[in-house]
């Protein structure tokens, strides 16, 4: 299932993130991962090499430090990457 997913991110990766465009990486073949640069961030997918599972580590960058602002665009980011990798790959969800 996870090579499934991954076979579909990278067939049809998003476009955008927090509503800025996205920067799409196949790191193949080196390793099995994708990573998604955007504007303040970037988010880097791969399967777990020990368990049925994707993972998806999220770096956001604040130039002022602003913890508050921080805290909203990891939380804003984090949703939208799980909805573009689960919820609209796998499923006819909206």
């Amino acid at each position: 299932m996870i090579d499934q997913i991954m076979a579909r991110l990278r067939a049809d990766p998003p476009d955008q993130l927090l509503g800025h465009p996205v920067e799409v990486a196949d790191l193949l073949p080196d390793t099995d991962a994708l990573r998604w640069t955007f504007p303040g961030g970037r988010v880097v997918l791969r399967p777990s090499g020990t368990e049925p599972k994707l993972k998806a580590y999220l770096e956001i960058v604040v130039p002022d430090g602003s913890r508050a602002v921080a805290e909203a665009q990891v939380g804003g980011a984090a949703v939208e990457a799980f909805r573009t990798c689960w919820v609209s790959r796998t499923s006819d969800a909206p």
